[in-house]
């Protein structure tokens, strides 16, 4: 990897729900995409880094508009943006494809951040069931919900949003398994929740500068609900469900392993 000083950077953000994303899409903004150009960029009349970010709700609401379906939308959505000559941050509920990969990635570095899937679903269940939007509510209790169509696509999303897959509410087939896999070697940076510091030191290492990370989109869920999470019986459920993208992501534990240190 090396440094983008000299150029400003191209970098797209793969948010997969409920792994810390939302800070980190600020930290990104803050730290490549600056609402203010510096003194220098305008002495050498270096084109504006602008943060484009795919908001969730909006695209939702296309989605049911135009009857083009949410992944296939967001898709399209994304490449508009890579497209584009201008540098920036592009970020998002997204899902990335290979045809994505092998069209922009020598323009864009993609970044994404994973979270062991077991604890990434309840923390996407535990979210949706009660917050008060409508965008994505769950309305069944947990042990209902892990029988619902919905509850395969909440166990698959590490395989939904690395392959772009449309028909999200059935399990994931062993080649779609691999092709997420396969997919992550188009990824300059993959960061892991529960080493935000390693994933700051990474992005420093290829963009020249360390982004600031906080919280943010804690749980609404109170204390007495959360921990059905760790009812044994639930757990091994969701286990059962979470399969694939246990796979996808002991893959990236391994090639985050194998990467020089930053």
């Amino acid at each position: 990897m090396t440094v983008a000083g000299a150029s400003p950077p191209r970098i797209a953000f793969i948010h997969i729900p409920k792994c810390g994303g939302t800070s980190v899409a600020i930290a990104l903004r803050r730290a490549y995409a600056p609402r203010l150009r510096s003194g220098l960029d305008r002495l050498l009349r270096r084109p504006p880094v602008r943060y484009r970010g795919i908001e969730a709700t909006a695209s939702v609401r296309a989605s049911t508009v135009t009857g083009i379906p949410l992944p296939v939308l967001r898709t399209a959505l994304l490449s508009y943006h890579l497209a584009s000559d201008n540098p920036g941050v592009v970020g998002g509920h997204v899902p990335f494809s290979r045809l994505i990969g092998e069209t922009f990635a020598p323009r864009w570095r993609f970044v994404t951040i994973l979270r062991d899937p077991v604890d990434r679903f309840f923390s996407e269940y535990f979210y949706n069931r009660y917050k008060t939007s409508d965008h994505f509510r769950i309305r069944e209790e947990l042990p209902e919900y892990l029988d619902t169509p919905d509850a395969v696509r909440t166990s698959s999303q590490m395989v939904n949003f690395l392959t772009g897959r449309a028909d999200t509410h059935c399990p994931p087939s062993f080649d779609e398994a691999e092709t997420a896999k396969a997919n992550l070697d188009y990824f300059s940076v993959i960061g892991f929740v529960d080493d935000m510091d390693a994933f700051a030191s990474r992005m420093a290492a290829c963009f020249g500068k360390r982004p600031v990370l906080g919280v943010r989109n804690t749980s609404p869920a109170p204390e007495s609900e959360r921990r059905l999470g760790a009812d044994p019986d639930i757990r091994r459920r969701v286990a059962r469900l979470c399969e694939a993208d246990v796979e996808v992501y002991h893959a990236a534990r391994s090639l985050h392993e194998k990467a020089p240190a930053p």
